[in-house]
């Protein structure tokens, strides 16, 4: 097993941290699928408006490919399609009948599996529609149905507040994990496994299925940080990556022959009334999942609290979502904080005196605590930058539109942590910046 200490982590620690307790989500009667919340696709419906559906129905597909399809998390009738700007499909609701019915799809097993040619096990995960768990790199975008990947990183472990434990979803389940690493096996000649190093349970269940051992905080288990670190060829840099709960799902798809509906996400935050582990489903709501809204005004984040997009209190649980963050929205101002100890307020540069007590829990919320600002150079967001960049640098050069430079100077090694905009002072969204250009980059690259 190798080990990777990876450098500029931070240790963001957070009230409203989820249970390892695991509850049951109720379905309402509808489900709604988004394909907005997929990026770097264009969606094409394969259902029209009052069709009967069954779980695992194809509804829409990547029209620059095909066999990237998506499938019908539940059984009903398409009650309506909500289109966007330019006819852009943003939402298909989906009413549920009640009584669960699914599209076959056929059960392959562990022998079976070594008798299938690489394109044959790639077809097999594309019909039953999770083609869109891996992520190609460095654009973070879908893989086309015809590449193959040069090497596939699994991460095991979630590092970034809140996102489901692997103690938790791994729990008795580590030789379907292994059928799935067995699954990815006959994609690729090479399949990494990273673990974190403080997560021994999980490194002695999984034995000889871990390849390497990822030390430090915040995004140590990032899978961008861990091609990163591990990369030996240019050749690498276009590699794959997929979830460990995603190995899971493969493996369901393959020994159950159905769509794997049911995931482990984790609804967290400070204004959560039971942070939890929960079993839910893509499309159900915020108000199933999270329960009554809470009184004070809130942000609604699906995702990692850094890295997840912001919804509101009838949001949508998406394709990719494995959290919902509940946090504070805060709007109202600090009086003459600067002369403050702020015991209460974390510091990545050690301005307050919350830096002297390492085990405080801190309230996260919404609030910038000042305006922006120019970028002033100080320096903070090269130190929290796992992957070694310059973003004041990057973000410069992007604004002025020479991405040449920015190539060269590393700019899609970007892990897309977030870190940089959480520890900025003049309040820059340089993870933004980074993020439309990346997409910018992308629409270019395809034409």
């Amino acid at each position: 097993m190798k080990k990777i200490r990876v450098k500029n982590t931070y240790d963001l620690r957070l009230t409203g941290v989820p249970s390892r307790t695991i509850r049951e989500s109720s379905l309402g009667k509808t489900l709604s699928v988004l394909p907005t919340s997929i990026s770097l696709i264009k969606p094409k419906l394969s259902v029209k408006e009052g069709a009967s559906v069954k779980t695992g129905t194809p509804l829409f597909y990547d029209k620059r490919d095909e066999n990237i399809k998506f499938l019908s998390p539940g059984t009903g009738t398409v009650k309506e399609i909500v289109y966007g700007p330019r006819r852009c499909v943003d939402e298909v609701i989906i009413e549920l009948s009640g009584k669960e019915s699914f599209e076959p799809f056929k059960k392959i097993s562990t022998a079976g599996l070594k008798k299938l040619k690489q394109e044959d096990v790639a077809s097999a995960i594309q019909e039953g529609g999770l083609w869109g768990v891996f992520t190609e790199h460095p654009f973070r975008s879908i893989p086309r149905s015809t590449t193959v990947a040069p090497a596939i990183y699994v991460t095991v472990d979630n590092d970034e507040p809140f996102l489901p434990q692997s103690a938790v979803y791994l729990k008795d389940r580590e030789e379907d994990f292994k059928f799935g690493l067995a699954i990815l096996e006959a994609l690729s000649d090479k399949v990494y496994v990273g673990v974190s190093s403080q997560n021994e349970n999980i490194k002695t269940a999984l034995g000889a299925s871990v390849t390497h051992e990822l030390e430090g905080h915040y995004p140590a288990n990032n899978a961008s940080v861990f091609l990163y670190y591990n990369k030996e060829s240019e050749s690498e840099n276009k590699s794959w990556s997929i979830k460990g709960q995603d190995v899971l799902r493969l493996a369901e798809l393959f020994k159950e022959g159905k769509y794997p509906v049911q995931r482990l996400i984790v609804v967290a935050g400070d204004h959560a009334k039971k942070p939890s582990h929960v079993l839910a489903r893509e499309g159900m709501s915020v108000a199933d999942l999270a329960g009554k809204a809470p009184n004070e005004p809130t942000r609604y984040i699906a995702g990692g609290v850094l890295t997840g997009r912001q919804i509101t209190e009838k949001g949508i649980l998406g394709f990719n979502d494995y959290a919902i963050h509940l946090i504070r929205e805060g709007k109202e101002t600090d009086m003459l904080t600067f002369f403050k100890p702020g015991f209460d307020k974390p510091t990545f540069g050690r301005t307050y005196m919350s830096s002297l007590f390492n085990s405080s829990l801190f309230k996260m919320n919404t609030s910038l605590n000042g305006g922006y600002r120019a970028c002033v150079s100080c320096g903070e967001c090269p130190k929290a930058c796992p992957t070694e960049l310059l973003p004041q640098l990057l973000m410069k050069e992007l604004k002025a539109n020479d991405t040449e430079e920015a190539l060269d100077q590393g700019f899609l090694d970007c892990a897309g942590c977030g870190l940089c905009t959480y520890v900025c002072p003049s309040k820059i969204d340089l993870d933004t910046v980074f993020d439309d250009a990346r997409e910018k980059l992308y629409w270019e690259v395809e034409k």
